[in-house]
């Protein structure tokens, strides 16, 4: 993760050995995220057209003694079982794009994440980007738990 002026750039790569269908239907699984992604309390589809959907967010990120609540709301474009791109349009962000991508090989299935977010507030030095990171750990860690849940025999690596 970095800082590029006013922008944070995530690019974060997991390997787990569950199928790649099994990794896309947790990763799109937005209707119960908030049972299996820590801080999440809500997540609900609001609007669904195809591989186009809307997803509304609320929760609260946790980082020693910091907390503060957020909400989100993106615009979602699905490329089964490949590819997750989304947008922000409203929330705790100025502006934020993300893209997910899934592949697979002989060492396993293979997740790349990568996003540009604008905070809409100011973001103290040092402390701001390791709660960033903390936070995005944490979600990805809950998702990859939740593949390994619903697949036993697997094992993930971040």
């Amino acid at each position: 993760m970095t800082k590029q002026g006013e922008d944070i750039v995530v690019d974060c790569e997991m390997v787990t050995d569950v199928s790649q269908a099994a990794a896309w239907a947790v990763l799109t699984d937005f209707e119960h995220m908030a049972q299996f992604v820590p801080n999440v309390q809500e997540s609900n589809v609001v609007e669904r057209y195809g591989d186009q959907i809307r997803v509304q967010q609320k929760g609260r990120a946790h980082f020693g003694l910091l907390s503060f609540g957020f909400e989100s709301t993106r615009d979602i474009e699905l490329k089964p079982i490949t590819q997750i791109r989304s947008k922000s349009i409203s929330g705790n962000v100025r502006a934020m794009t993300g893209i997910t991508q899934l592949s697979h090989d002989n060492t396993g299935t293979h997740i790349t994440f990568h996003s540009v977010s604008t905070p809409s507030t100011w973001i103290p030095p040092g402390i701001g980007l390791a709660f960033i990171k903390n936070e995005i750990s944490e979600q990805f860690q809950g998702m990859l738990n939740e593949m390994r849940r619903r697949h036993p025999s697997a094992q993930t690596f971040s």
